[in-house]
């Protein structure tokens, strides 16, 4: 287990070409919108939000490590502007040797490590630990990547990337333990628990889960109780609460007083978003955020296993709260076709793969997210967004199937199916970046 992040000579070949093509990739949003952040002195404002559009991802780590304010809600993402802190430093620093603002320029160091990593521990998820040949850890490693907001969160400014970093890694270490029929201690999992509930907060919840499927009772001893779960999760709550106090709150009160200032001169009316939310459990402060009435099979056929995995080519990559519809029908009938042969594909690893404790652990994350998004509602008008957080579960299923079945029909056919995926996908975020 040491020297996770070492890349081993097998690894080089693949990893150099991992690293060119998310540069690649990366160098599209640097012609799109470099311009736009370098150029402004003041530019995370309204007028930025209003020409930034990439799907849903917010642009706020610019903000970040350009003025270092937490931009995200604090208790959600308790450490995410935290971890930028050092790269607000060298924006700082960038900055005043090149009079410019270089907030966009320094982001893609750690977005292009954190998909850079994702995609070496998921190749070795694969070889190492379901057990594939080389051959076909390298494909279904492609495969995740050729997924739609696999590819987009890999160049998007936002946390979503850095969140499927740390699931797959955490995914990484828990099978290796797996494996060796060891339990995880509690200084990893604290450590564990702390950065990926310190991106996202529900995440955390995946980590515990894994945890307590490897380790059973030897998780609830009072020692690793208070190291892996009580201090982290006290740690992550005090410095939510200093961000909120030092930071969120004054500056929700200069937006405030800058408002009332602009109304009163300008005598306009106050800046009202449209709510895209359908009727909720509650008005109770976090049920308030479910949706009941938004339609489940619309959303599992279009979003959930659609735009997640193909782009759509009608209101390419549009914001909803914006212009785009919550439901956008494909064009062409290939890609409902390709949709329904990359579930049956995951349903059958899923079946042959249902022993495996690595998959039943994948398989766990994936329902706490379900039961966030697709059953309580919550961010479920744009639940392709979250999709990086479950997509890699998806390949880790074929990976199994393609374990059992043994065959060159069924490579042929993850082989032309990511072909599919990525000549597209990759065409249609081009074509939005570049045009």
């Amino acid at each position: 287990m040491d020297n996770l992040f070492k890349i081993r000579k097998d690894e080089r070949w693949f990893a150099a070409v991992v690293a060119v093509v998310l540069a690649l990739y990366n160098a599209m949003v640097v012609v799109r919108y470099n311009e736009m952040v370098a150029s402004t002195e003041r530019w995370f404002t309204w007028k930025f939000c209003k020409n930034y559009e990439l799907s849903g991802f917010d642009p706020f780590p610019y903000s970040i490590l350009s003025y270092w304010t937490p931009e995200y809600n604090v208790f959600r993402h308790p450490l995410f502007s935290i971890l930028l802190y050092p790269f607000y430093l060298l924006n700082n620093l960038l900055t005043a040797a090149t009079g410019e603002n270089c907030a966009l320029l320094v982001m893609l160091l750690p977005i292009i490590a954190a998909g850079f990593y994702s995609m070496i521990f998921l190749r070795r998820i694969f070889e190492e630990l379901v057990g594939v040949s080389r051959a076909c850890s390298l494909l279904l490693t492609l495969m995740t990547f050729s997924f739609a907001y696999v590819m987009l969160a890999m160049v998007a400014p936002d946390h979503y990337v850095f969140s499927m970093f740390l699931l797959i890694f955490t995914l990484y270490v828990v099978g290796k333990h797996q494996v060796c029929r060891k339990p995880l201690g509690r200084f990893q999992t604290g450590l564990l628990y702390l950065l990926t509930a310190g991106v996202t907060l529900t995440n955390g919840l995946k980590t515990l889960l894994a945890t307590l499927l490897l380790n059973r009772r030897k998780m609830f001893s009072w020692r690793f109780l208070l190291t892996a779960v009580i201090i982290p999760t006290l740690l992550m709550g005090a410095l939510a609460v200093y961000q909120e106090e030092a930071f969120v709150k004054p500056r929700e009160e200069q937006k405030q007083k800058a408002e009332i200032l602009r109304l009163k001169h300008t005598k306009k009316k106050p800046r009202v978003i449209t709510s895209r939310n359908g009727e909720s459990v509650s008005e109770l402060p976090l049920l308030r955020w479910t949706d009941i009435t938004t339609s489940r099979t619309k959303t599992a056929v279009e979003n959930l296993f659609g735009e997640s995995v193909m782009f759509h080519t009608d209101h390419l990559l549009q914001d909803i709260w914006k212009k785009r519809p919550i439901f956008v029908g494909y064009s062409y009938a290939i890609n409902y076709v390709v949709e329904v042969l990359l579930l049956l594909m995951v349903v059958w690893g899923i079946i042959v793969g249902r022993r495996s404790l690595l998959l039943l652990t994948a398989l766990g994350w994936f329902s706490i997210d379900m039961l966030l998004h697709f059953v309580l509602g919550f961010t479920i008008n744009e639940i392709y967004i979250m999709s990086p957080h479950w997509l890699f579960i998806g390949t880790l299923a074929i990976a199994y199937w393609l374990k059992n079945i043994r065959s060159k029909w069924a490579v042929a056919t993850v082989a032309l199916v990511t072909l599919f995926l990525f000549a597209t996908n990759s065409f249609l975020l081009g074509y939005y970046l570049l045009s």
